[in-house]
């Protein structure tokens, strides 16, 4: 596919550059101009991620998740890059039962939400994350005190290509592969925020009954 087509010499290019930088170790100039060019193959790799994951067959199997530790999972992952996540999370993880699920896609999910979260918080915010059950429903509910989005922007989050991020720091595509993911589980994903600051994320799963 495209993303494949993106990826394999972006690949290619990754290695000849950390070849370039042994030989030029030391020169300062040539160092931030090949530091450069790493960001923009790593932003580049990215977009080609997100591509992948948007347009990926459906082929993957079904099994018992539980919730909670995939959510601890993603929490852990973004800790080794981002350290200051365990001094502003909240955990609330209620004890629920099983949902049908492909364990790396909903990792995705919670991946992304998270690191928008984390990039909207600024020091004193907090990033919430509560687990629980409500009738036939699984609820995971992460939410956020930091910068929030007005009205408009938020009835387009999921719509792909779009973001309210600067340039150079978001594809836009984070949020319409959660959509999709969580739409292949049968779920439901809701946004809300408010540009006086704060943002919500509901996602509902329904139990098998």
């Amino acid at each position: 596919g495209i993303a494949h087509e993106i990826n394999n010499p972006l690949t290619n290019a990754t290695l000849n550059l950390e070849m370039l930088k042994d030989l030029v170790r030391g020169k300062e100039k040539i160092d931030r101009k090949l530091d450069s060019i790493d960001r923009n193959i790593s932003r580049a790799s990215k977009i080609a991620k997100d591509l992948l994951y948007f347009s990926r067959e459906k082929d993957a199997a079904f099994e018992p998740v539980n919730l909670n530790e995939v959510i601890m999972s993603s929490i852990n992952l973004i800790k080794c890059a981002h350290h200051r996540l365990s001094s502003i999370i909240s955990l609330n993880l209620q004890e629920i039962p099983d949902v049908m699920g492909i364990p790396y896609k909903l990792e995705e999910v919670f991946i992304n939400i998270l690191m928008n979260s984390l990039d909207a918080c600024e020091d004193g915010d907090v990033i919430k994350v509560e687990t629980f059950q409500k009738s036939n429903k699984i609820m995971v509910v992460m939410s956020d005190t930091g910068h929030g989005i007005g009205s408009d922007e938020v009835s387009r989050v999921f719509d792909p290509f779009y973001t309210t991020k600067e340039i150079g720091k978001g594809t836009g595509l984070g949020l319409s592969v959660c959509y999709n993911i969580i739409k292949q589980h049968k779920g439901n994903i809701s946004f809300e925020s408010s540009e006086q600051g704060g943002t919500v994320v509901t996602i509902t799963f329904l139990m098998d009954l």
